[in-house]
């Protein structure tokens, strides 16, 4: 991800963590940070300008039925291709090679999150372990001695 391979770091993530990743998961701001990431790299490579819309046609659009924010990044997400230079533009921010790294940290999390939330579910579904009543009755009166 670091190095800019967004498409394997997506594939990774639908392999790994089904249902992470979409436009309807509670992620879909990672999501779309990651292809819009992508949609840089395209742009950073180099990349033909009709490959590069067609990307944005295909994997940025539906976004932008997402809210007002979403379609206001893609507007400047599109804006990349209408510049000779794209790293000079108003827009370059998002050529930052910093970008990589809060993005990585962004999906870091997701992941984090998801996982702990299976452990919770999981965990949560067991019955709680038995525990022997002497036990109990020890730590009680460990509680009542007045010398402690």
């Amino acid at each position: 991800m670091i190095a800019g391979n967004i498409a394997k770091a997506i594939a990774q993530c639908e392999v790994k963590f089904v249902g992470l990743l979409s436009n309807t998961s509670p992620f879909k701001e990672v999501f779309f940070q990651l292809k819009s990431q992508q949609f840089v790299e395209m742009i950073r490579s180099q990349q033909p300008t009709e490959q590069i819309l067609h990307f944005a046609r295909v994997e940025l659009a539906p976004f932008g039925f997402l809210g007002q924010s979403f379609m206001e990044r893609l507007q400047d997400l599109i804006a990349l291709t209408a510049y000779a230079d794209p790293f000079t533009s108003p827009v370059a921010s998002y050529l930052e090679l910093t970008r990589r790294e809060t993005i990585a940290d962004s999906l870091n999390l997701c992941i984090l999150r998801e996982e702990f939330f299976i452990f919770s579910v999981v965990t949560l579904s067991r019955p709680p372990p038995l525990i022997p009543s002497f036990l109990l009755f020890q730590n009680t009166a460990l509680l009542a001695s007045p010398g402690r």
